[in-house]
C-alpha cells in the first residue's frame, strides 16, 4: 500500500513527532523507491547488483536488516525477484 500512495509517507512525519532528523530524512528517501522485477545476479560484500527487468538499468543495493546473503545466499544466481 506505501508504493501505491507514496503520500503516506508525509502523512506519517507529519503526525510523528519523536524521530530524529536523520530517522526523518531517511524516511523521506522512500519516496523515491524503484519497484519493478529485477535480476538478482551477483551478491557483494556491500549489497547485491541488480538490474532492471524493464530497462537494463544497475543498481547497487544494500539490505535493511538482512544481508542479500541472509534472504538469498541459498539460491542459484541470476534470479529474477
Amino acid at each position: 500500500m506505501l508504493w501505491a500512495d507514496v503520500d503516506l509517507i508525509d502523512e506519517y512525519l507529519n503526525c510523528t513527532e519523536d524521530i530524529t532528523e536523520h530517522g526523518r530524512e531517511l524516511i523521506l528517501s522512500w519516496k523515491c523507491c524503484i519497484t519493478g522485477r529485477f535480476v538478482l545476479e551477483r551478491i557483494l560484500k556491500n549489497g547485491a547488483i541488480l538490474i532492471s527487468a524493464e530497462d537494463g538499468e544497475v543498481y547497487q543495493v544494500s539490505g535493511i536488516i538482512s544481508t542479500w546473503d541472509e534472504m538469498f545466499g541459498y539460491a542459484r544466481l541470476p534470479l529474477i525477484i
